[in-house]
């Protein structure tokens, strides 16, 4: 069985060019910032058509046809020509956009006559054929033909397109760096040096100097293979980063979940420890006070005047833990407030992102709601971010239980009257009959709640100039408001 190698490396060639030329559209498709891999894809796709004319041509023995043929070429190496000057134009980003908008101009205006005048660009009129034997097979390529002048266009196109080139690694090499001038090198070079073979190889079969079929994909797959061999250490390179990355935030997520849990327990035991400590001396003085009270009343003859002073001595002690409680809540609101210019969607979904573990493993999702064109919001970004965490967490809590299909949380905002209005909504176990005691501090409706995270998260709503409200949900759960100024 014989082995058509013609056949074979021509299929090969464009399959190949068709392959990569996917897998670079793909990339664009999916980034559209990565608009070298949209003009490399460019490249391969055009590549692989030239390769398959090509050999259309050399198994074509009649004349009309192969001029046909020949003429259609010209569309593929017109597309070409725009992906190259596209690609270094994208990647490299310091040619002179003038000389390659000249050089695809020139290729259109040669594609133009191509057209024009019959039987194509190259030749007035096709003479003969001739049968030349080509890695040891028999292919039919050129004999006699007269040349046109009109060919001359498309020459002078590839010769601005090298222009361009040259001129796009120059620049590019004296900007300095590294990385830089490995690109200058690898893409410029290589370009320049296929280039200047596929048009001296070109001049060479157009004038008869040389009697060969029209193998003009060989130097332009040497193009295609420097381009997309520098693409591919980029996307590699990217894929590796984007892995570092994901792995960091895994990483800071583990750790902010720690320092979250840390920080909880280390703000609870000093609450508890400064609470105890101050309301210690008022209560065990209330308490002596008592004592002291009950035995007077245990003795048959009553003391008015000393019950008295033990009676006002208990409203002072009482007074005295009073406003030991006020300080301590002064101690937790003293935060200096740093306000700042927030954008809301970014807000949500940064919240929604720093959930997303935990909920992920409770079967609870969150559904963004964000009317367009929201003004920005003016306060302290962790405070606020605090407060829409505190929410969501307490509706996670609250769709415990439910089916599964009734576990997602709405995080919905707009735009009210000079303020912006976030609502966390969940289809929950809904509000106590006074939904109010909820923001009074220790009060909690979860087992194991500790009843500060709804007034802390009130209390800053009201330090920015806004409140925080709960009401019934349209789906039995409930709602919770927060309501911030926007940015003036």
């Amino acid at each position: 069985m014989n082995i058509s190698w013609v056949t074979t490396a021509w299929s090969v060639l464009a399959g190949l060019a068709l392959a990569l030329g996917l897998i670079h559209l793909l990339a664009w498709m999916q980034d559209r910032r990565a608009g070298a891999n949209g003009w490399f894809s460019l490249v391969a796709f055009s590549l692989s058509v030239i390769a398959i004319l090509e050999l259309t041509l050399m198994r074509t023995d009649s004349m009309a046809r192969y001029g046909e043929i020949l003429r259609w070429s010209h569309v593929p190496l017109f597309l070409l020509v725009l992906g190259m000057v596209g690609f270094v134009q994208t990647y490299l980003g310091t040619g002179t956009l003038a000389l390659g908008v000249a050089a695809v101009a020139l290729r259109l205006i040669s594609l133009g006559l191509n057209f024009a005048v019959p039987p194509n660009l190259n030749y007035a009129e096709i003479l003969s054929l001739r049968q030349l034997s080509f890695f040891g097979e028999s292919v039919w390529a050129v004999a006699e033909a007269v040349p046109t002048l009109r060919v001359k266009v498309a020459e002078l196109s590839s010769l601005l397109l090298l222009i361009f080139v040259v001129d796009a690694s120059v620049r590019l090499w004296r900007r300095g760096g590294a990385r830089a001038r490995r690109r200058a090198l690898a893409i410029g070079g290589s370009l320049t040096f296929f280039i200047l073979f596929a048009a001296l190889l070109g001049l060479l079969i157009h004038s008869r100097t040389i009697e060969a079929p029209y193998i003009m994909s060989l130097p332009f797959l040497g193009i295609m293979l420097a381009m997309g061999y520098e693409l591919s250490r980029d996307m590699i390179g990217a894929s590796r980063l984007l892995l570092d990355v994901r792995n960091a935030e895994e990483e800071a997520a583990r750790h902010r979940d720690e320092l979250t849990r840390i920080s909880r327990a280390i703000t609870l035991s000093e609450i508890s420890s400064a609470f105890a400590h101050e309301i210690n001396q008022p209560l065990t003085a209330i308490l002596a006070n008592a004592q002291a009270a009950e035995r007077l009343l245990d003795e048959p003859q009553r003391h008015a005047a000393e019950l008295r002073a033990i009676v006002a001595d208990i409203v002072a002690d009482e007074q005295r833990a009073a406003e030991v409680i006020r300080r301590i809540g002064a101690v937790l609101k003293r935060h200096e407030i740093v306000r700042e210019e927030i954008g809301v969607p970014e807000l949500l979904a940064e919240a929604r992102r720093m959930v997303r573990r935990d909920f992920d493993r409770r079967g609870v999702w969150v559904e963004l709601e964000v009317a367009p064109g929201l003004p920005r919001l003016f306060g302290d970004r962790v405070q606020i971010q605090q407060v829409l965490l505190n929410l969501l967490i307490n509706a996670a809590d609250a769709s415990e239980g439910l089916e599964p299909e009734r576990r997602g949380i709405t995080l919905r905002a707009e735009a009210t009257a000079n303020r912006t209005l976030i609502c966390v909504e969940d289809a929950g176990r809904g509000l106590p009959a006074d939904a109010e005691r909820m923001f009074e501090p220790f009060f909690t409706t979860k087992s194991g709640g500790h009843g500060l995270g709804l007034a802390i998260s009130r209390t800053i709503a009201r330090a920015h100039g806004g409140d925080l409200r709960a009401a019934s949900g349209a789906r039995q759960g409930a709602v919770f408001s927060l309501e911030i100024p926007v940015a003036t």
